[in-house]
Parts: C-alpha cells; sequence; structure tokens
C-alpha cells in the first residue's frame, strides 16, 4: 500500500467517525427530550375558585348560596416542562385560577339542585386541555348548583323605624313595585303584605 492510498483511507475513517459520532450525539439528545417530555409531575395549586357566568335573566343561579365557590387543591399531572409552564403561568397571572362556568352549556337552565363534578368541570378547561395536563384530583370533588326562577310579583313596600312605628306615615304615599325576585325572598315581617 502506498502512502497515498493510506492518506485516503485515514480521511475516509475520520469521515466516517466524525458522522458516526454526530449521529451517536444526535440520537442522545432526542432520547434525553423523549425521556424528559415522558417524566410526568404532580404538583399541587391552591387559590383556585369557580366563578358564576352570566346567566339567563329569569334564573337565579348560586354555588352554595354565593356566587363562587373556592377549589381548596388542584393536583395536576403531566410532564414535567409543563408543570413548570403552569407554574410559571400562573404567578404571572393567578387570574388564571379562576374558572367561569357558564351554566347553560352545563345544562342548568331549570329550577332545581344540581351536582357539579369539579374535577370533570377542571379537565374541560381550555388551557388545561392546550398544556396536556391531566386532573388527579381536587378538593371539593362536587359543589352543588342551585337554580331558582325568579318571578315578577308585585309588592307594597312601608317603611319601619321600629317594631311599629310607620316612617311613611303622611310622609310617603303607599307604593307598588314591580320587581323580579326570588320566590318568597321579600318580607318585611311575619304576616301577608299590608297588615300591620
Amino acid at each position: 500500500m502506498s502512502g497515498a492510498d493510506y492518506t485516503m483511507q485515514m480521511v475516509k475513517l475520520r469521515k466516517f467517525k466524525y458522522k458516526k459520532i454526530a449521529v451517536v450525539v444526535f440520537l442522545t439528545v432526542l432520547i434525553w427530550v423523549w425521556a424528559d417530555l415522558a417524566l410526568d409531575d404532580e404538583q399541587t395549586f391552591s387559590g383556585a375558585s369557580i366563578t358564576l357566568g352570566r346567566s339567563r335573566s329569569n334564573l337565579w343561579i348560586s354555588l352554595r348560596g354565593e356566587s363562587a365557590v373556592d377549589i381548596n387543591e388542584i393536583v395536576l399531572k403531566g410532564p414535567v416542562s409543563k408543570i413548570s409552564e403552569v407554574k410559571q403561568i400562573i404567578s404571572n397571572n393567578p387570574e388564571k385560577l379562576k374558572f367561569n362556568l357558564d351554566a347553560e352549556q352545563h345544562g342548568f337552565v331549570s329550577p332545581g339542585e344540581y351536582p357539579l363534578d369539579v374535577r370533570e368541570f377542571l379537565r374541560e378547561s381550555i388551557w388545561i386541555r392546550e398544556l396536556g395536563l391531566m386532573v388527579e384530583s381536587c378538593e371539593p370533588e362536587v359543589v352543588d348548583v342551585n337554580v331558582v326562577e325568579l318571578v315578577q310579583k308585585e309588592l307594597t313596600v312601608r317603611c319601619f323605624a321600629g317594631e311599629d312605628t310607620d316612617v311613611c306615615a303622611g310622609n310617603l304615599e303607599w307604593r307598588e313595585i314591580n320587581r323580579t325576585c326570588k320566590f318568597d325572598t321579600w318580607r318585611y315581617r311575619e304576616g301577608p303584605l299590608g297588615s300591620n
């Protein structure tokens, strides 16, 4: 073998080694990235709440008698990188943990009491789904949604300063007003309206 042939073989061998090293490094990095994405992490978040969105004007909707309910904790599970992203999102914008409940979208359109599966409700959240996270658990798991139909009622209004002292006597006329109200909530004293 001549010196020129030997040199050519060495150049080819070096090129082959560099290609092999480049492929091995590329595959190693690919495996690390895949392993990082495959690792799941769980993180507990607190300070979340469910708030009521707009509803029909003839319905009064409440969560445990309130317009919002606190979620004591949410346990999210997903890739480590996504959990880190959620931590960053929440630290920059804590409002992300306020979930809006559209009563009509969930079928709460007639009077009654309905259980809301909080875990399922959170799973349907757009930003949780977009991040590819799973809601492992939450506290509370179920919240009661109360729906009451509001009715138009004619009410007689009188002003009282004490037990039987009529402030309006002689100063104001009796007025009849119409208000949409929750059934049987407008009572100023025991007995029918207008009784003294």
